[in-house]
């Protein structure tokens, strides 16, 4: 996966007092997050950066295909840090998604809040981390943009 699976954008309240961003997330097989929900830049980036720390101390957890339909819940549900999802940002709440190490191949498994199944995903934990270090970068940036140009 070369292209961002991020979509992302950042804009100003209309009273330009705050900045939202919207967020989600896009794989091939599915879509996790809901655009239409707006967050605080700011809780955004702090989530972000909590993710980050989070996946530096990640331990892929082995598995089966058999087996994922009860594993991601369980993971998730025995603890939330487990998640590999912004934690405290509305439009990822109910979404799951967690690295497991299925048949020797690191895999994401996603499973959206409205959705009854979990799809996969062949994409390594250290380039899924190194996307979210560059969102985050970005939303900084963006931040940065916005404030700067706020008296145009």
């Amino acid at each position: 996966m070369s292209k961002s699976f991020v979509r992302l954008d950042t804009f100003f309240s209309n009273d330009k007092k705050h900045i939202f961003s919207r967020c989600q997330f896009v794989f091939p097989s599915t879509t996790i997050g809901d655009y239409d929900q707006t967050t605080l830049t700011n809780t955004l980036i702090v989530a972000f950066e909590d993710l980050t720390t989070r996946l530096n101390k990640y331990h892929l957890k082995k598995c089966t295909l058999k087996n994922i339909n009860t594993e991601l819940p369980l993971l998730i549900s025995h603890n939330i840090r487990n998640s590999c999802l912004p934690i405290g940002v509305e439009s990822f709440d109910g979404d799951q998604a967690a690295f497991f190490l299925i048949e020797h191949e690191e895999k994401i498994a996603l499973k959206p809040w409205n959705s009854n199944s979990i799809t996969l995903e062949n994409l390594s934990l250290l380039k899924f981390k190194h996307e979210i270090i560059k969102t985050t970068e970005k939303l900084k940036k963006q931040k940065t943009f916005l404030t700067n140009h706020s008296s145009t």
